[in-house]
């Protein structure tokens, strides 16, 4: 009777009721009865719901008065065709844009470009050598895929502070400059964190402590820092592993860690939410360790274990005054261990395990930036001001590169950082011990790791032991364990009952074969910022195809996206094009095929079946993963860069460099030509670039190399 009552609705309440259902469940209604199959596949509001969600996007309407005046036919075609230029890496415009001068730093989020330039000369302090950092910035708004896209530039001569790395977030008008002191005023270094609008460079009108200064017990060599909504996290490094969270409106800090509370091995961090990071661990077998924590709210004192007498307010009257969050004179031991409430240690994610020996000596991690909804566009440029389309949480994909030491012994991660070239450092360490390197990448999807600390959140409380009371290893969706059984929680506060939860540890085989892709690595990134969302874009790969009978110099450009979208039960009935039906979604191992766009062929492998990867001397067994994942490739070619002719290489390494066995019936389809091509658009030079970068919207070409003590001189924008 219900059901029936429910089917006998009007049509608009039906959608109604309907537009609340997660896309997914609206995928699996459809196939319930005649009913709501015709209600779902005939309405526009939830056809758009459906391919919003398979695209792992959210709708960023309300963040825009002009974006919510868009009809949703309209919104419903821009996100087709946005899906098919990606499909095919067919750029709708290609442009030069003008980056002049050095890098010596540099951003891309939300669609902006910035850079900071060197303009002063090396530092030496003691007995090592840094950079003071620079004063000069420019910023450009990127051009989109329409002509009228074409975004503004700002150019500052003079910063007011030499910053030797810096975070931008423009959807909050937001740069975050770091600042260390050029000498010892104290008897520990301090780290200076401001927080100016882009836009004005001005001290930030949201923020009450827009001057940020903390002490750290060493000097800081290397720094990443990155914003996060309300949140900046700072991760550092010199004499060993250090992070400092804080949140930037109000200026209370969540967590500061260095050792002992953060392990010697830690070697990277990220965020995973406003509330969440996790850490890369190195030794054996290494390990990604999960972090929440809580903001305190202003009203919250800055530390009640400090004498009143020894602490300057977080919040000063004067929100552009400096803000001081301790007195330089306190012990830095006190710092460590008494003022924080400590973050929530949520789970151990353990990588394969080595045979003895072999450690793991290096874990880095790579994502895209947080952006937040557009709220201020770049003047009168109109940029932002027509973003329909954000990435959820969810859609992050995290790329963490892996090198395993044989038959020697390894540096430890400062010393590997130290002197901000860890790379090459490594490598004269490595050959002086003698061994070799194994390097591998693994991808994992950001809803891994979320889902694991929504299990956390749901432990119904600890045993009343405290935060050291055990650990519990959960399994549910990743295993065939269950959750330890533990006290409610009755009468405790909410911080104390999550103190009070025990960590989750999660073997290898419970976690990683079915969420990770785990692959031999051959290439380096010479630029960061190639992650956004859940696609990669691969360094350039150089080809040598045949273009008029002759043999020609080209690159290759090559996406991964990690979001396979699932099996559609069927095509939707609106006269749309662009939407995926079960014709294009293959339950098969590896899917290899091409097709022409524009005249030029587009080679794509959709990679489901599992890769397998021998013990050799490093693992204890062989390493399975088998997330899935769709590569797609073109070729650069000629001035213009037509896009032109995918030829040989095949799908075994020679491309991306990452040897996943994808093709295992021997040769692709394209291999049959003996690495021929046809004719190229346009004849022309070769401009080679040095890395690529990604957002959602676009990929940058880099001709220079990164940190170039050359002129930039310019970036190619292939907008989507």
């Amino acid at each position: 009777m219900g059901t029936s009552l429910l089917l006998d609705l009007p049509v608009e309440l039906l959608i109604l009721i309907l537009s609340h259902v997660h896309w997914r469940h609206l995928v699996q209604c459809s196939s319930v009865c005649k009913t709501f199959h015709k209600t779902i596949t005939t309405s526009l509001e939830l056809q758009y719901k459906i391919e919003l969600g398979a695209d792992l996007l959210v709708d960023l309407s309300s963040s825009s008065p002009t974006s919510q005046q868009i009809p949703t036919a309209t919104r419903l075609s821009l996100l087709l065709s946005r899906r098919r230029a990606w499909s095919t890496l067919s750029p709708t415009r290609t442009t030069h844009v003008p980056m002049p001068g050095t890098c010596q730093a540099y951003e891309l989020v939300g669609g902006v470009f910035a850079k900071t330039s060197q303009a002063t000369l090396p530092h030496v302090w003691g007995a090592h050598q840094f950079n003071q950092g620079s004063r000069r910035l420019i910023a450009r708004w990127l051009p989109g895929r329409d002509d009228g896209d074409d975004g503004g530039v700002l150019e500052r001569d003079d910063l007011g502070v030499a910053t030797r790395d810096f975070a931008i977030d423009p959807g909050q008008d937001l740069i975050a400059l770091i600042e260390h002191e050029e000498a010892p005023a104290s008897p520990h270094p301090r780290v200076t964190i401001h927080l100016r609008t882009l836009s004005t460079n001005t001290p930030h009108p949201a923020s009450s402590c827009t001057t940020f200064t903390h002490p750290t017990p060493f000097r800081i060599m290397n720094a990443f820092i990155q914003i996060v909504d309300d949140v900046v996290g700072l991760f550092f490094w010199a004499e060993g592993p250090g992070l400092l969270v804080w949140g930037w409106r109000t200026g209370k800090v969540a967590v500061y860690a260095t050792e002992p509370q953060i392990s010697p091995n830690t070697w990277d961090f990220s965020f995973l939410s406003s509330r969440s990071y996790l850490l890369t661990r190195t030794g054996s077998p290494g390990s990604v360790e999960l972090y929440t924590f809580e903001l305190p709210s202003p009203s919250t004192p800055t530390s009640s274990a400090v004498a009143p007498q020894s602490t300057t307010p977080t919040t000063s009257p004067n929100p552009n005054a400096p803000c001081n969050v301790f007195s330089p004179f306190l012990p830095v031991g006190l710092l460590r261990t008494s003022t924080y409430t400590q973050p929530n240690h949520v789970a151990s994610l353990l990588l394969p395990p080595l045979i003895p020996g072999t450690p793991l000596s290096n874990f880095s991690t790579h994502s895209g930036p947080f952006s937040s909804p557009p709220r201020w566009t770049g003047g009168n440029t109109g940029v932002g001001s027509q973003k329909l389309f954000g990435v959820s949480e969810e859609a992050r994909v995290h790329v963490m590169s892996l090198c395993y030491h044989v038959g020697s012994a390894i540096p430890t991660p400062a010393s590997a950082n130290a002197d901000g070239d860890g790379e090459a450092q490594e490598a004269r360490e490595q050959e002086a011990m003698g061994g070799r390197r194994e390097r591998f990448v693994m991808f994992v999807m950001n809803k891994t790791f979320l889902e694991v600390v929504g299990k956390w959140e749901r432990q119904e409380g600890g045993d009343g032991g405290g935060g050291s009371g055990g650990d519990v290893v959960m399994r549910d969706d990743f295993g065939v364990g269950r959750e330890e059984e533990g006290g409610k929680g009755k009468g405790k506060g909410k911080e104390q009952e999550k103190r009070e939860r025990k960590r989750i540890i999660l073997t290898w085989d419970e976690w990683g074969p079915d969420h990770t892709r785990f692959l031999p690595l051959s290439f380096q990134f010479q630029w960061l910022r190639y992650v956004y969302g859940s696609r990669v874009c691969c360094p350039p790969i150089p080809i040598h195809p045949y273009v008029g009978g002759e043999e020609r110099p080209a690159q290759m450009m090559q996406v991964l996206d990690f979001n396979v979208h699932p099996p559609r039960r069927g095509p939707s009935a609106l006269p749309i094009s662009g939407s995926l039906d079960s014709s294009t979604n293959s339950s098969s191992r590896c899917s290899s095929f091409a097709e022409e766009e524009d005249g030029l062929l587009v080679k794509t492998n959709l990679v489901l079946h599992a890769t397998t990867l021998n013990a050799d001397s490093i693992f204890q067994q062989p390493v399975t993963s088998r997330l899935g994942y769709k590569r797609v490739s073109r070729v650069l070619m000629g001035k213009a860069r037509r896009l032109g002719r995918v030829v040989g290489g095949g799908a075994g390494g020679m491309v991306t460099g990452m040897r996943d066995d994808d093709d295992e019936d021997g040769d692709s389809e394209d291999e049959e030509d003996g690495g021929r091509a046809g004719n190229a658009e346009e004849e022309g030079e070769l401009e080679e670039f040095s890395g690529f970068m990604i957002d959602d919207e676009r990929i940058i070409g880099l001709r220079s190399t990164a940190f170039s003590d050359g002129d930039m001189s310019e970036i190619c924008v292939f907008a989507f």
